[in-house]
């Protein structure tokens, strides 16, 4: 069975939030690349990445995650990974990309973290 993977985009004034839903593996990395890359490599958008409903995030994707904070580091730009699902962030914790990236537990969470850095 392929993998199905659904990124959508939705601007709340000047934060970008992408919603993730399914599975982030090899076969569907490239999409989840497609949407999320151009916006982080501009290295000016704040932007939330809503991963309540991945089911699964393989090693490259958490790899381009890292990437995006690296980007948005060298701008404007900010990212804040939001409620993972408890495979996700147990992947997260165990490569201690949460020691790099913010994670918060809500979206409300994320948007008031990046409101916050204003």
């Amino acid at each position: 069975m392929a993998s199905k993977l659904e990124v959508t985009k939705e601007e709340m004034g000047d934060i970008v939030v992408f919603s993730v839903k399914g599975a982030v593996d090899a076969a569907t990395v490239n999409t989840f690349d497609g949407v999320l890359g151009p916006a982080f490599r501009s290295r000016n958008v704040r932007g939330v990445v809503d991963c309540s409903q991945v089911t699964y995030i393989c090693s490259h994707a958490m790899g381009l995650l890292i990437e995006y904070h690296r980007q948005s580091c060298l701008g404007t730009g900010r990212i804040v990974v939001c409620a993972p699902s408890r495979s996700v962030a147990s992947s997260l914790k165990r490569l201690r990309i949460d020691a790099i990236l913010t994670v918060v537990p809500t979206r409300a969470d994320a948007l008031e973290e990046l409101a916050a850095q204003g």
